[in-house]
């Protein structure tokens, strides 16, 4: 099932908040990402095991894969 516009817009604002700026990427920032054809609506670059816990403490929260 994928996420609406409106809930992506939601997770990328929410990711950038957590994270130092530059860390999320979207639009034609994540050309090259694209996994069996599949494209992702964002990419996250955490550096640090905090950021990677914010991250999957958003994920979860917004219930997104």
């Amino acid at each position: 099932m994928s996420m609406s516009p409106t809930d992506v817009a939601s997770l990328v604002d929410s990711l950038n908040s957590s994270l130092p700026a530059g860390r999320v990427l979207t639009g034609e920032q994540v050309d090259g990402y694209e996994v069996d054809g599949l494209r992702p609506s964002a990419v996250v670059l955490p550096e640090s095991v905090d950021e990677v816990s914010a991250v999957l403490a958003t994920a979860c929260r917004r219930r997104a894969a």
